[in-house]
């Protein structure tokens, strides 16, 4: 086998692994949601085995991301063995292999991304995680809605958007200044709420930030009633957060 044989191979392998990691990481959403399903329908249960299920759950979630941290480190392996090669760097996960365009009216139309590719290809245009290093980043994110199109940028920190959101929040009759109206996540809301925008999806190179006024709080109480925004980031420990905030939602003040 070839060098370049080999590493065609690798990269093949290397786009499987990203399809792995992507339904690990779904299914370790899946888990977290289902593990607060639980915890609402047993609370105050005296049955001792119904009791135990939040608790199985959670021990769930982390057994399927340690599983997802394997894969990571199994992907650094095979691109550190690409450059030991002096091999072409296989594809980035999710990405495409370039193909050569075709004359006008000749052979098949290309297949247009998954919703997967499209995040991941998003992801790879992203800075490095904010924290991840000793330098002091904003929050980036590529958003694009349900109608298509191609994504577009947006960076934490105050701004026109920002005092939109403000203003926003000042006519929920607030009782405090909102920290969190300056982050992506809560400038897309209310441009969405703004421009009749129902369905959008953003990927950042963060996660939501937690808390009673945070972002993962308040999207939906940007979010008119009918619309949703799907949040893809990336956790501390570099495990991907996904998550769809639906609108609709009473601010907790209220």
């Amino acid at each position: 086998m070839s060098v370049e044989q080999l590493a065609a191979a690798i990269g093949c392998a290397l786009g499987q692994l990203a399809a792995a990691r992507s339904a690990i990481a779904q299914a370790s959403q899946t888990m977290v949601e289902a593990r607060e399903t639980y915890a609402y329908c047993v609370d105050g249960t005296r049955d001792p085995d119904a009791g135990q299920a939040p608790a199985a759950a959670s021990e769930a979630v982390e057994q399927t991301d340690a599983q997802h941290g394997r894969l990571t480190q199994i992907e650094h392996m095979l691109r550190g063995y690409l450059e030991q090669l002096g091999a072409t760097t296989a594809p980035a996960p999710g990405a495409s292999p370039a193909r050569d365009a075709a004359p006008a009216g000749n052979g098949p139309p290309v297949a247009a991304a998954s919703p997967q590719e499209q995040v991941e290809r998003a992801r790879a245009q992203l800075p490095p995680r904010v924290g991840s290093d000793s330098v002091r980043r904003k929050t980036h994110g590529r958003w694009w809605s349900s109608s298509g199109g191609e994504p577009a940028a947006l960076t934490s920190g105050r701004d026109e958007a920002a005092r939109r959101v403000d203003e926003r929040f000042a006519q929920m009759d607030a009782p405090w200044p909102i920290a969190a109206s300056a982050d992506v996540e809560m400038k897309l809301a209310q441009y969405m709420a703004d421009n009749n925008i129902t369905e959008a999806t953003v990927v950042i190179n963060n996660r939501p930030c937690q808390g009673a006024l945070s972002c993962d709080n308040l999207l939906s109480v940007l979010l008119p009633t009918g619309s949703s925004l799907t949040v893809y980031g990336t956790e501390p420990d570099g495990t991907p957060f996904k998550q769809t905030y639906r609108g609709g939602r009473k601010p907790p003040w209220q």
